[in-house]
């Protein structure tokens, strides 16, 4: 009975955790900006659908998703979407190539612009829908691994940081808080 229960709460943990996403801060503590090497921001870092990008600019900048042939020629006008907030979070909702750039003239031409490769997350079946975790939402409250509210961090900070949305991470908190009371009734 004690390794049945001991199984079904390892189960249990796994499926929450399995809903992790990261917020990458484009351009690290540099922020989205002329002269930053995005190629080299984001080499090495493996993106998955669930995660946000995190675009942090001043007035005068923008972020716009575009498809690849408005990324080469440096042209927005077919953009996905555009912001010019000063904070931007994207998203990551669809594996593929994602490309990004600043519309304010030249300033893609000067290296303002991002491609990136979204993949599933690892395990993940190629039908699984995007979203199967709960997005998390800017200015909204969620909890580290280590326990504790993160509010996104003013402009310049860089957040690289495993986020957990409300409802997982609670459940995650209840779930090992329970486990050893659990297992201290079976063996009673």
């Amino acid at each position: 009975m004690v390794a049945y229960v001991f199984v079904v709460a390892c189960l249990f943990l796994a499926t929450i955790s399995s809903c992790v996403a990261l917020d990458y801060t484009v351009g690290d503590s540099a922020g989205w900006g002329l002269g930053v090497d995005f190629s080299s921001w984001s080499a090495g870092k493996t993106f998955n659908v669930g995660d946000n990008l995190v675009f942090r600019y001043v007035t005068g900048h923008t972020v716009a998703e575009v498809n690849v042939e408005d990324y080469t020629l440096c042209t927005a006008g077919n953009s996905v979407s555009t912001h010019k907030s000063g904070t931007t979070w994207i998203p990551l909702t669809t594996p593929g190539t994602h490309y990004f750039i600043c519309t304010v003239p030249g300033h893609c031409a000067a290296g303002m612009n991002l491609a990136i490769t979204v993949s599933l997350p690892e395990g993940s079946a190629t039908n699984t829908p995007p979203g199967t975790c709960p997005p998390t939402t800017p200015g909204g409250s969620s909890t580290t691994p280590g326990g504790g509210s993160l509010t996104p961090p003013a402009r310049g900070l860089p957040v690289l940081q495993m986020v957990y949305s409300d409802a997982p991470a609670t459940l995650l908190s209840y779930g090992v808080l329970a486990l050893p009371f659990l297992l201290l009734a079976i063996n009673q």
